[in-house]
């Protein structure tokens, strides 16, 4: 049970560390650092992450490897 929740606790960490970097690519996109393609394969990358991670939030005992 303690592992379960260290486990969860860390995806949740990974969760919102992707989430800070896809605000970071946004802010950099907006500030004209980075080209639109550059944002969108960021963008795409962090999202197929998030989806992951939520994923294996809410169904612990699946076996999806990130």
């Amino acid at each position: 049970m303690k592992d379960e929740r260290e486990d969860v606790r860390n995806l949740k960490n990974e969760l919102e560390q992707e989430n800070i970097r896809l605000s970071k690519a946004r802010d950099l996109l907006l500030a004209g650092d980075i080209e639109p393609s550059d944002y969108r394969a960021i963008k795409g990358g962090c999202e197929q992450k998030i989806t992951t991670l939520e994923f294996k939030i809410f169904n612990p005992n699946s076996k999806i490897v990130i």
